[in-house]
């Protein structure tokens, strides 16, 4: 079962995301920003194993000065939640 997902909080999201050439699903939050063209950038991404999903940071992006921290553990929270009941709900162990 897929989870279709997206938190937007501000210019922080977190969603979810296929690679190129793949069907495995990842979830990601990203920060969007815009110079010129609008695009995001990879904060960190959910890694799933055999005990559920663990947040993995992408470098020290999360600590960078223009993240706001109280946004990004916000958005982290209510995404580790629902991917814990997404979880719970597709593994009785």
């Amino acid at each position: 079962m897929k989870l279709k997902l997206n938190i937007t909080l501000d210019d922080l999201e977190m969603r979810a995301a296929t690679p190129l050439n793949s069907d495995k699903e990842y979830f990601e939050i990203v920060k969007w920003t815009t110079t010129t063209t609008r695009h995001c950038y990879t904060l960190a991404v959910f890694d799933q194993d055999k005990e559920g999903y663990n947040l993995r940071f992408i470098g020290n992006r999360p600590f960078d000065d223009k993240i706001r921290s109280t946004d990004f553990w916000a958005i982290t929270k209510m995404a580790q939640a629902i991917l814990d009941l997404f979880w719970s709900r597709n593994h009785d162990d």
